[in-house]
């Protein structure tokens, strides 16, 4: 049992942790195309964003073009990416409700409060 909950804290965690580095990717993206420069050098940081996220191949299948509100939803919002913000935090959500008499009460209302607020 206890070998179970341990199992299922960590990936609480991994999730949660997920969703923190996919909005530090998209901030860099973001502040990389802030600088004057030429709209390929732009085109060119969403696609690093992509790349290390390891979400090409999926954004490719999903928009074919490469536009950065469709980047940015992506990797932030969709469902359908199973690296998305949206998804980490969803999971993690889903872990924290399977533990809810194992972790704390603060911890399942920051967990449920960041849930809901997305």
């Amino acid at each position: 049992m206890l070998g179970r909950v341990a199992d299922q804290l960590y990936w609480m965690a991994r999730y949660s942790e997920r969703a923190e580095n996919m909005a530090r990717i998209i901030d860099v993206a973001d502040r990389l195309t802030l600088t004057p420069q030429e709209e390929e050098t732009r085109r060119t940081a969403w696609l690093s964003a992509l790349e290390v996220a390891g979400a090409t191949a999926g954004y490719d299948e999903k928009h074919g073009d490469l536009s950065t509100a469709n980047v940015v939803h992506y990797l932030a919002l969709d469902p359908d990416n199973p690296s998305s913000i949206y998804s980490a935090i969803h999971t993690t959500r889903e872990n924290a409700r399977a533990l809810r008499g194992t972790i704390t009460t603060e911890m399942f209302e920051s967990i449920n409060a960041t849930w809901l607020e997305l």
